[in-house]
């Protein structure tokens, strides 16, 4: 259904890029391998314009509309390439989630919910995640966006990267029932 939407190719792969609010700060867990959230953007843009081994999808933050402001279409141009473009903002997410092949996130929720659902997912450094061995992590900036060129999920072992994504997700946010109250 992607594939048709954009006039894709549907033999290619499809991969989407979670973003944070342009804005934001990753206060908690900061950035070391680049400058802010456009810069990641704009670096990955620029690696990928000319990679269309695969189909490329951008997704903003969903919280972007509410906030206002500069949104991520304001900031990177993707017209000129017919294999990259931006998620519809009705888009539903799950289904999306569902429909795609590989995530790359800075250190979004994203990468945790997606390796849950067996899909592999790249992210550039640690954050809050990246060290528990369920995403592949980049060693550096350079690293990252090579790896962007590459088939970077070939070596991931999925069906043990999800029951390691299942149990940092029930660690970090369940609850036990006797908690309850």
């Amino acid at each position: 259904v992607i594939c048709e939407f954009f006039n894709w190719d549907p033999n290619k792969d499809i991969v989407v890029i979670y973003m944070a609010t342009l804005f934001d700060f990753p206060h908690f867990v900061g950035m070391s391998c680049f400058e802010n959230y456009l810069d990641f953007i704009q670096s990955i843009v620029s690696t990928i314009r000319f990679n269309n081994t695969h189909n490329w999808l951008l997704k903003p933050h969903p919280m972007d509309e509410w906030y206002g402001g500069t949104s991520l279409e304001d900031v990177v141009e993707v017209n000129l390439y017919n294999h990259v473009k931006f998620v519809p903002t009705k888009w539903d997410s799950v289904a999306l989630m569902h429909a795609v092949d590989r995530f790359v996130t800075y250190h979004g929720t994203i990468g945790i919910e997606a390796t849950s659902m067996g899909k592999p997912v790249l992210v550039p450094e640690e954050g809050w995640y990246g060290d528990h061995g369920f995403v592949r992590m980049a060693e550096s900036r350079d690293h990252f966006l090579q790896l962007l060129t590459e088939n970077w999920w070939q070596e991931m072992d999925i069906v043990q990267n999800a029951s390691k994504a299942k149990q940092f997700a029930g660690a970090f946010w369940g609850r036990p029932n006797w908690q309850k109250t």
